[in-house]
């Protein structure tokens, strides 16, 4: 696979090889057909955001297949009922 890589904090993003991931328990792999970086993707670009680890792939929106299906992936975690804001509880998945 390729990714987006940052080694370290305020460095330039790297493009690399790496061998495909094997899934974890409870995970899937899926197969990206599109990428984006957002602003949570600046703010760890800028150590910025709080438990980042390095060296990190950058992307956290994507889109891809997953089972001949075609997937859209979202990674935040319990929004809450209203629209306009989200509860105490809600989170970003990875890192």
């Amino acid at each position: 696979m390729k990714a987006l890589i940052l080694e370290r904090e305020k460095q330039p993003l790297q493009y690399k090889e790496f061998e495909d991931p094997m899934p974890e328990t409870d995970k899937v792999i899926v197969k990206i057909k599109a990428a984006a970086l957002n602003r949570r993707d600046v703010y760890v670009t800028q150590g910025l955001y709080p438990g980042i680890k390095y060296p990190i792939i950058l992307g956290s929106d994507g889109a891809g297949i997953f089972e001949d299906r075609e997937v859209v992936i979202n990674p935040s975690h319990n929004w809450g009922n209203n629209p306009n804001f989200q509860q105490k509880s809600y989170k970003i998945l990875g890192m």
